[in-house]
């Protein structure tokens, strides 16, 4: 069963977190119609809040690499995930406007799942590093594509 699940989430990573871009319109077929984001922003709920979640930081990050899974603990019907990535911050975030650079993307998801769709996620995105590394200017210029 934990094989099932752990292919069911990198399935999840794979087309929705995809190179070059985060794939919206490939959310749906990964949550299930009672889904629940626990940790979503105010107003942001269901399917239709994590589309919209998403889509900020698409606006925010492009040029994304894929995600990559550290950590993957499987416990019956959940899942634990901790993960990173790389995108380009080209819109503004959280009020602060582009800046071109490159910046690592980290947290942990916990996920249920039912009937091979992710029913429940709690994620933890790390905002403070995120706002750290496009609030302070980097020595020597321009980020160019750092390394994990």
């Amino acid at each position: 069963m934990s094989e099932k699940n752990e292919a069911v989430i990198r399935r999840f990573y794979d087309e929705v977190f995809s190179v070059g871009k985060m794939n919206i319109s490939a959310i749906d077929q990964h949550l299930a119609e009672g889904f629940v984001g626990h940790d979503l922003p105010s107003g942001l709920n269901g399917r239709a809040g994590y589309k919209k979640f998403i889509g900020m930081l698409a606006a925010s990050f492009s040029e994304t690499t894929p995600i990559k899974a550290h950590e993957v603990i499987c416990n019956g019907d959940k899942m634990v995930v901790r993960w990173s990535s790389m995108g380009r911050h080209t819109g503004e975030f959280m009020g602060i406007p582009a800046t071109g650079q490159w910046i690592r993307l980290k947290g942990i998801d916990i996920f249920r799942l039912a009937e091979g769709k992710i029913a429940d996620l709690w994620q933890e995105i790390d905002i403070l590093g995120i706002l750290q590394q496009i609030s302070i200017p980097l020595e020597g210029g321009k980020n160019d594509h750092p390394t994990f």
